[in-house]
């Protein structure tokens, strides 16, 4: 229903359409709300499908619902800190806080212990590329830079090892890794780097769509979005004034 409105809302640009252009966005910003919601009600309902928790924290992210994101994350935190085995939530949880350069930043430690734990546990290059690439951006979130850059040299790394129907996954990490290292190289004022970086990155995600509700109509979603989130941080931080530059 969220896409046919959508579609529609396409169409709707002439003056005579304004009105009936607010009425179609009033319905899909309800439709959204109730997908949020619905999303929210499983996440809570199985607490151990972390998955699902980290899937609803990264869509609470793309559409600005920090409160409500602050919910999600600390359910998972408090979750994955019950179980010390479980790599998985242990890395969901520190992904879900790390996705977001807004996240209450009291929670930062906890984050970095979740991420270097899962890394510790992880069983192959599948668990390795995805729990490096997480320390990462945990280690940068920290301002730990020179660590940053090591785990995401065995996240890339390990990517170039995925198999069979996980090849798929290497372009959306890898295209993420690069987002990363852009906003690395600018912290440390590499500003020609991170700018190379940059265009290598958006050289080769998917466009961004023309309205944020219209990731729901792709099976790719989950993945598409923690690309875009890393792209549109790094634009903007290197759209920062000079004067603004850390």
């Amino acid at each position: 229903m969220l896409s046919v409105i959508l579609a529609q809302m396409q169409t709707d640009h002439e003056p005579r359409d304004a009105g009936n252009l607010a009425k179609l966005t009033k319905e899909a910003d309800a439709l959204l709300d109730d997908l949020l919601a619905m999303r929210t009600r499983m996440a809570l309902a199985t607490p151990d499908e972390t998955f699902l928790s980290l899937k609803l924290g990264v869509f609470q992210i793309w559409f600005g619902r920090k409160e409500a994101l602050l919910e999600t994350v600390r359910h998972l935190f408090n979750w994955a800190e019950q179980r010390s085995d479980d790599a998985d939530a242990m890395e969901h949880a520190a992904l879900a806080w790390c996705l977001s350069p807004t996240n209450d930043r009291s929670l930062a430690p906890r984050a970095l212990e979740l991420a270097q734990h899962a890394a510790d546990l992880a069983r192959g290059p599948w668990y390795e590329a995805w729990y490096q690439r997480t320390l990462g951006l945990a280690y940068y979130r920290l301002g730990n830079c020179a660590a940053a850059e090591s785990a995401l040299d065995r996240a890339a790394e390990a990517a170039n090892d995925f198999e069979a129907s996980r090849q798929q996954f290497k372009r959306p990490l890898q295209t993420a890794v690069h987002f990363i290292r852009s906003m690395i190289r600018f912290s440390g004022g590499d500003y020609a780097k991170a700018r190379e970086l940059l265009a290598e990155g958006k050289a080769e995600m998917k466009p961004l769509p023309k309205d944020r509700r219209q990731i729901f109509e792709s099976a790719t979603a989950f993945d598409d979005v923690m690309v875009w989130l890393a792209y549109k941080e790094a634009e903007a931080l290197l759209d920062r004034p000079a004067d603004l530059r850390r």
